[in-house]
């Protein structure tokens, strides 16, 4: 799935060898249902049988490259009666909403000029929340803390974190998980602590 598989951009995981397609997938287990994505689709499957429940079709935009984004997995939330994760079409990265039950689209967020949504959805306090990367002129970026609604996928609060170096893109890596009521991120060479807020405690 995705656009020209066979171009690999500058990771070179095609002479490497790497097993970009298994490192590029992400799973989540919600009693006997089985999420899966591959960064394109998602899919349910029931546990006890194996069986895929249910598979829908791809967004309307244009899809992007098989391995752009390489070896990043983009994992799926569940909020509520919803699942929310990222997907590879338009420009770059974007949040989608399905329903959980059938897998219907409900929702996209929209595409920034110059911005790129950098990490997985988490739930901080009931807020569904993610980093975004605006790109300066100088070629930094600067990372953003986003709340956005889980019924409709609008940023409703944003706040500016830190600033990063150019360099940071040749990875592209941003690894989130809760903690203490915010959030710590990974970022390739820098570690960040963010409260509930969007504050950064360190």
């Amino acid at each position: 799935v995705g656009v020209r598989p066979q171009e690999e951009g500058k990771r070179r995981t095609n002479p490497l060898r790497l097993p970009w397609v298994d490192r590029q997938l992400a799973t989540l287990v919600d009693g006997q249902t089985l999420y899966v994505t591959n960064r394109f689709q998602l899919a349910a499957y029931d546990l006890a049988t194996g069986e895929r429940k249910w598979h829908r079709e791809t967004p309307p935009e244009k899809m992007l490259r098989s391995q752009d984004w390489p070896l990043i997995p983009m994992h799926p939330l569940i909020v509520g009666d919803r699942i929310v994760t990222r997907l590879l079409f338009s420009d770059s990265p974007f949040l989608a909403g399905f329903e959980k039950s059938t897998g219907k689209i409900l929702w996209t967020t929209e595409n920034r000029e110059r911005e790129l949504l950098v990490s997985d959805p988490l739930l901080i306090d009931g807020d569904l929340v993610a980093l975004s990367l605006l790109l300066e002129p100088d070629q930094r970026g600067l990372l953003r803390h986003c709340v956005f609604d889980p019924q409709w996928g609008q940023i409703v609060k944003q706040r500016d974190l830190v600033r990063l170096r150019g360099l940071w893109g040749e990875r592209a890596c941003c690894e989130v998980a809760s903690w203490e009521g915010g959030l710590v991120a990974c970022l390739g060479g820098a570690t960040i602590s963010i409260d509930r807020a969007g504050q950064v405690r360190w």
